[in-house]
């Protein structure tokens, strides 16, 4: 696809790299090659004198942030493949910072349409389908202290919740949360580990006071009425507005106060704004108050979003994790700026401020820390392609990542009997392999050789599906889709790459598992219920 030499990546081209992605921020342009036209209404020449189109595309294809080596098939941890970075993010996160008392928790969501086993929908929220964040921010400034991702059925949400407070336990902090998250039980255990808790409820939840359970489902109360219950140092409060609210405080009482309503009226044919006053619990205002933190932090985040449209959602979610920790930084440079009097800098000044100063990087202004990710070590090829067939146990060799004795002893696989033609030997041999001939294998998608030439895709086919594709196997040269990559993957790992009892091409004369036809037309049916028809009516 990139037709240059390749040459080993600096630290140089990374930071110029991620500082032409947040200049893209600030320069909105619909494609992402118009940033390096000639023509003067595109023109932007900062990025063409800092690098090349073809050398930021590469860098992107290959931005990644584990060692691919170290990655075992089929592994439990969904996000191992962002994990270290999302670990350096986040203690950055906590060590930085001392936030005040007040602190708000709720999601947030990054948005994501492609596959992705831990993708998530909610067709209540404006962004409907991506991958899910639980946030817990400071509630004024919107300082994000702690975050963690949604990975499915694998953690409780009191667990979440108590991984997200971590070291804020035990300290006094009063933590606004919504009804998704409060309850009675986790309330009274959050008290009990030295954190008020405030909120919405759910009156549905275990614990919830009977009577006021009816209360919220008949709307008994009158306008403006309030009614409350008590557990030892728990209120769980009904307020009747247009329809009955339902709030849970371990740090307030049942104590009123006034606030100013206005109504819309209608008078002499036009709506007007009635002010009205009426009492309203005193849980409920520190709760409109002090609920907005992580509501401030999305708002800022979508104002300049560093994370573009990627096939990739690692690429995608790596992006928005430094996208918040340039947004903490920027909290932290308007807390602690030495100068007063002076004026503090806009967000967007700030992010071109960084921008610009990734984009001219010099390695004398940024000193080492000395707090590197450590790499991952890579490790064995049968941990890394768990799938391959079993094979007899090899001899001892001095090389346990690459050993050629393992490749020695594997035999080719034989020709499939349905099969249309025969697979290739080595398709199960790992790729950036050495082979004992001394040929290097690299199994990679690459165009077929003449423009516009299309051929059946060797995995689809298999599976009775008819889709042709212009993309093969660039050692193999066996036709494979990149409609997901599930083709080219499946072809390449698994020892039985098609689904059993699916319909099968295969030599002439059959079909399916193997049936033996006797007139030509047959050979095209696409089901078995087609084919038994047919063979039917021609007797």
């Amino acid at each position: 696809m990139y037709n240059f030499n390749w040459t080993p990546c600096t630290l140089t081209d990374i930071a110029q790299y991620l500082g032409i992605v947040m200049w893209m921020v600030i320069i909105k342009l619909p494609e992402m090659r118009m940033y390096w036209a000639r023509c003067k209404p595109y023109s932007t020449p900062a990025f063409a004198t800092t690098m090349s189109r073809r050398k930021f595309e590469a860098l992107g294809k290959y931005f990644h942030f584990f060692n691919r080596r170290a990655l075992p098939r089929n592994g439990p941890d969904k996000l191992l493949l962002i994990r270290p970075i999302m670990e350096y993010i986040h203690d950055k996160c906590k060590a930085m910072y001392t936030p005040v008392k007040h602190l708000s928790l709720d999601e947030g969501m990054l948005k994501w349409k492609g596959r992705l086993n831990i993708r998530t929908y909610n067709p209540k929220k404006p962004t409907k389908y991506g991958i899910k964040f639980y946030f817990l921010c400071e509630s004024k400034s919107g300082y994000v202290l702690s975050f963690d991702i949604y990975r499915g059925l694998y953690s409780s949400l009191r667990d979440t919740i108590f991984k997200l407070m971590g070291q804020h336990l035990d300290k006094g902090y009063h933590v606004y949360m919504d009804n998704y998250y409060n309850s009675v039980p986790l309330a009274e255990e959050l008290y009990s580990r030295g954190t008020h808790v405030s909120g919405t409820l759910r009156v549905t939840r275990r614990g919830a006071p009977t009577v006021l359970r009816n209360c919220s489902k008949y709307n008994s109360l009158p306008r403006g009425a309030m009614d409350w219950r008590r557990k030892d140092n728990t209120f769980v409060i009904c307020w009747q507005d247009i329809r009955c609210v339902t709030f849970i405080t371990t740090a307030e009482n049942a104590a009123t106060e006034s606030f100013i309503h206005n109504r819309k009226i209608k008078r002499g044919g036009r709506y007007m704004l009635e002010e009205q006053h009426m009492q309203r619990p005193k849980a409920l205002g520190d709760y409109i108050a002090y609920m907005g933190g992580v509501d401030l932090f999305d708002q800022m985040m979508n104002y300049y979003t560093v994370a573009r449209r990627s096939r990739r959602w690692t690429k995608k979610t790596i992006l928005y994790l430094l996208q918040l920790a340039l947004y903490n930084s920027y909290i932290l440079y308007r807390k602690y700026q030495l100068d007063r009097n002076k004026r503090c800098l806009s967000f967007r000044k700030y992010h071109e401020l960084i921008a610009s100063a990734f984009l001219y990087f010099d390695p004398a202004m940024w000193p080492d820390s000395g707090n590197r990710i450590p790499h991952a070590p890579d490790i064995r090829v049968e941990e890394r392609f768990g799938r391959l067939p079993p094979h007899p146990s090899p001899p001892a060799v001095d090389d346990p990542i690459y050993p050629e004795a393992i490749l020695a002893i594997i035999p080719p696989d034989p020709p499939h009997p349905f099969g249309p033609k025969p697979d290739h030997p080595h398709r199960l041999i790992p790729s950036d392999t050495i082979t004992v001939q001394g040929a290097r294998i690299i199994h990679k998608h690459e165009k077929i050789g003449r423009a516009r030439q299309q051929r059946k895709c060797r995995v689809c086919n298999m599976n009775g599906i008819r889709r042709d594709t212009v993309y093969q196997c660039s050692y193999c040269k066996i036709a494979l889709c990149q409609v997901t990559g599930q083709c080219f993957m499946k072809y390449h790992t698994l020892s039985q790459y098609w689904t059993p009892g699916r319909r099968r091409e295969g030599p002439e004369g059959t079909i399916g598992i193997g049936v033996p036809l006797l007139l030509p037309f047959c050979k095209t049916l696409r089901s078995r219920r087609g084919y038994s028809q047919k063979y039917k009516e021609s007797g």
